[in-house]
């Protein structure tokens, strides 16, 4: 029965990701974005990777709340990361910081930092947010950093939990990756060209028959710079 309750869901998700296509449309100039492709020679800017960061904006659109901002994102291994958001004139800051299978978050309406582990998940009431692994978060943003594996099928790859699906066809510029326990999905576009490759520079991150979504634009991506310190610090 629960392989029958995600087998429709994923269907359905299916079904949203046509619909944010024919709702989005695309720029004359928008490239292919093939997962086929991106997880393969389109990732050959991460050849020699060992950290990355991020920049970019970020945005929060749910019910009658919208907010926007910029973020940071520090990747140094598929355990280590450091995230931040920083609201206009930098009046709302949240902090996750992830080391091994503990992530710790912290915004500047908290008394201190929360605590999760691996398989716990965190609810934002204000946002209507609810059941999030915050372990999923750089593999949603950056999820080229984190392939571990794929299997060659006719229209999906599957590594660790997390599948992609994709419409078929060479002319594909836009695909869905959703964990299907959660139901977490995100729905990447705007192809960018990066020393041989390419990554999608837009991902719009949503959860079936929830009235939110985050977007995602990256700027800037730095390959293997010297992350400093204060990122990890928790005080």
């Amino acid at each position: 029965m629960a392989r029958l309750w995600a087998g429709k869901h994923v269907a359905l998700l299916g079904a949203t990701l046509c619909a944010l296509l024919l709702a989005c449309g695309f720029r004359p100039e928008d490239k292919p974005l093939n997962p086929r492709l991106l997880f393969t020679s389109g990732s050959a800017f991460l050849d020699s990777s060992r950290t990355a960061a991020l920049k970019g904006k970020i945005s929060f659109e749910g019910g009658k709340i919208a907010q926007s901002g910029s973020f940071q994102l520090f990747l140094a291994g598929r355990d280590s990361l450091s995230f931040l958001v920083e609201g206009p004139l930098g009046t709302d800051i949240f902090r996750m910081i992830i080391a091994g299978d503990s992530a710790y978050l912290l915004s500047n309406k908290d008394e201190g930092w929360v605590t999760l582990h691996r398989g716990e998940v965190v609810s934002i009431d204000e946002f209507g947010i609810e059941n999030i692994s915050p372990f999923l978060l750089g593999v949603y943003a950056f999820p080229q950093y984190f392939l571990h594996s794929a299997a060659d099928s006719s229209d999906q790859f599957i590594f660790e939990n997390v599948k992609i699906l994709t419409q078929t066809g060479p002319d594909t510029h836009q695909f869905l990756l959703i964990e299907p326990v959660s139901m977490l999905a995100a729905a990447y576009s705007n192809r960018k060209t990066r020393d041989g490759g390419y990554y999608p520079s837009s991902a719009k991150i949503f959860m079936l028959d929830h009235d939110w979504d985050i977007n995602l634009r990256i700027e800037k991506i730095l390959i293997n710079p010297d992350l400093p310190e204060q990122i990890w610090q928790r005080r």
